[in-house]
């Protein structure tokens, strides 16, 4: 997968595609096994951040599709991954036949106030689509 997400629209693309990928395969069993090289530094956190299933210590939190509609998040979340955290979150969309999203907060170590409020930023967002 490395060659894909080489480009900060690449990786969007390919997070997008991760998450998705994620929403479906939480109500329908699937497995799937992609690889990327470490190189990639932040790339690697943003796509790879979007699965429930990651080796511990491998990104720093993970957002992911849940079977019940909710997003998972899970982890700890701070300045040192804020960047990744408000990218993967622009890649969250609700599911088609749900009216409303909601993100399960219960598996957090720690989330700082910039992580809480890049979440609001991104709740008020869906509501003006």
């Amino acid at each position: 997968m490395t060659d894909i997400v080489r480009t900060p629209e690449q990786q969007d693309a390919v997070a997008c595609y991760e998450f998705l990928l994620e929403r479906y395969t939480s109500r329908r069993p699937l497995s799937a096994m992609c690889t990327y090289r470490f190189e990639l530094g932040d790339a690697v956190t943003q796509c790879v951040c979007m699965h429930a299933a990651v080796p511990v210590g491998l990104t720093p939190f993970q957002g992911f599709a849940r079977d019940d509609g909710a997003v998972g998040l899970l982890g700890e979340i701070d300045l040192s991954c804020q960047v990744a955290f408000e990218r993967a979150l622009e890649q969250v969309q609700p599911a088609p036949d749900d009216s409303s999203l909601i993100f399960d907060m219960s598996a957090i170590r720690f989330i700082d106030h910039r992580a809480l409020l890049a979440l609001d930023a991104y709740a008020q967002s869906l509501r003006c689509r």
